[in-house]
């Protein structure tokens, strides 16, 4: 990179496919990016993201799409000529939001590549990986709190809400048992996702954390998360563990959207307590969403977590294991029904 750019993302790659007219059928994983990484020069890290947006028109020679390569005026990868053809799906929400919300940042430390050129070696035959389980999991609890309800509980509500209101700030609540996954095994993905039942007052960028303390869905308030035996959280509003584990920006209504949580996915598996999530906002201007729970009564809408497993002992590479490993990044589910569509999928990097 130029050294005027530095501190910005530059684009690295992205893939267009075409979706049947008929819609695909939902839920559809695992869609992986792989890649492997070498450097001339030790000490290196490279730090990625990607994202997937869908359009309706699009052009199968890349040379035409116009691809903001470095972070400017658009989020590289936007494909500027076609930017009027963007609507919501995949991590996308239409309106500006060209390349999808991008995903949690991966990590990896490329191994020094110091061969001397030689010989191309006769490629061996490919060994072939373990299977891949994935298993979908309704919430088994949610609720949200309410800033200036602080002893208000909604645990029987059918819908859980974020509020970005100042001083009447709202936040969500979800836990998905998973001790089902046996202990060991390997997470490759894990498509955390809501059903979108209103949006006011303009988009809302929803942010996914892991909780650190326990919490009982019919006694959680703002203020304790156990309120009938008067157990309050550390931090009013729900204590959580920093940094973000992945965001999207909601605009419509009416769609699914996901979020990546494969990294706290494989931090219960692994065995650290499950306390389940919290999902908030950035406060000030009064915007507000509302997604289905797990008692709204269609089955469908409810909040869902996808993890894509490889059984204990599988021979198959861990993401971000080593040096030089083929890094694994977890699926975008594309949910698009009814209209001939492109999803845009494009990776970020930044050293």
């Amino acid at each position: 990179m130029p050294a005027g750019d530095a501190g910005k993302d530059p684009w690295l790659s992205g893939l267009a496919f075409t979706v049947p007219a008929g819609g695909l059928p939902g839920g559809i994983n695992p869609v992986v990016w792989s890649g492997s990484y070498s450097s001339d020069t030790a000490g290196l890290t490279v730090q990625w993201q990607w994202g997937a947006a869908v359009y309706t028109d699009f052009s199968s020679d890349y040379n035409d799409l116009g691809v903001q390569v470095i972070d400017g005026s658009r989020q590289s990868g936007t494909p500027n000529n076609y930017t009027e053809y963007v609507i919501g799906g995949a991590r996308g929400g239409g309106g500006s939001n060209y390349t999808g919300s991008n995903s949690a940042t991966k990590s990896v430390e490329p191994c020094v590549d110091d061969t001397p050129p030689g010989p191309t070696p006769t490629p061996g035959p490919t060994p072939t990986p373990d299977p891949l389980v994935c298993v979908t999991f309704d919430a088994s609890a949610d609720s949200y709190m309410k800033e200036d309800k602080p002893g208000d509980n909604k645990g029987d509500d059918n819908e859980i809400r974020i509020k970005t209101e100042s001083g009447k700030e709202q936040r969500s609540l979800l836990y998905f048992d998973v001790s089902s996954i046996p202990g060991g095994a390997i997470v490759q993905s894990a498509d955390f996702s809501l059903w979108v039942k209103d949006v006011k007052d303009g988009p809302v960028d929803v942010s996914l954390y892991g909780l650190t303390e326990d919490w009982a869905e019919h006694e959680v308030t703002w203020n304790d998360r156990d309120e009938e035996n008067n157990i309050a959280w550390s931090a009013p509003g729900g204590t959580y563990a920093m940094p973000v584990i992945d965001n999207s920006v909601i605009a419509d209504k009416e769609i699914r959207v996901h979020w990546d949580a494969a990294s706290l996915a494989s931090d219960w598996v692994s065995g650290s307590d499950n306390n389940g999530m919290l999902l908030s906002a950035p406060t000030g201007i009064k915007r507000e969403v509302k997604f289905s729970s797990h008692d709204e009564g269609d089955n469908d809408k409810h909040p869902q977590l996808e993890i894509c497993y490889l059984s204990p002992g599988s021979a198959m590479t861990q993401p971000d294991s080593a040096p030089g490993m083929v890094v694994t990044v977890a699926p975008a589910v594309f949910g698009v029904f009814g209209i001939a569509a492109v999803p845009w999928l494009r990776k970020r990097r930044q050293n």
